[in-house]
């Protein structure tokens, strides 16, 4: 049986990036070959490798962030709304639209997402007496940790996050 042509051209690719003395002059081959080729990635990255940012367009936001899971997705959303509204509070039937409109899969509950999302006992959303939620202190930390954004002061409003 023949050797399935993709192992072997990773094999390849392998070895001779394993030769080169620097991750730098790695990364200027594999660049290269992506502009030669006409490729672009497939994989998604996290924001951290690629810039100090977070993108400015919805569509490139949800594009640059893993969300494979549908809890990512619920973080990943409200990084969104802190990066345009800051702490305002936000609603579960807010994220599920939003959720909606971009395409990401969500969990059923995502309000037992909310509530149990933190580490070591800090709690990254607080639930409001209205039923909605907002982002916690230690919940900025997170997203801003996590996603780059920076906190928003726009005013929100029922149609929009």
């Amino acid at each position: 049986m023949a050797a399935d042509p993709e192992i072997s051209a990773i094999t390849a690719i392998c070895a001779a990036l394993g030769e080169l003395g620097s991750d730098e002059a790695r990364q200027r081959v594999l660049d290269f070959a992506a502009s030669k080729f006409k490729l672009k990635s497939s994989k998604k990255t996290d924001v951290r490798a690629d810039s100090d940012e977070a993108p400015t367009d919805d569509g490139e936001f949800f594009a640059r962030f893993d969300h494979a899971k549908p809890f990512k997705a619920v973080y990943l959303l409200t990084a969104r709304h802190y990066h345009k509204f800051g702490t305002q509070p936000f609603s579960v039937v807010e994220l599920k639209k939003n959720a909606d409109a971009a395409g990401l899969t969500v969990p059923t509950r995502i309000d037992k997402t909310l509530i149990s999302a933190g580490s070591k006992g800090k709690k990254y959303y607080q639930q409001l007496e209205s039923g909605k939620f907002r982002v916690t202190v230690h919940g900025e930390n997170f997203l801003k940790t996590t996603y780059k954004v920076k906190k928003g002061v726009a005013q929100s409003s029922a149609a929009e996050i």
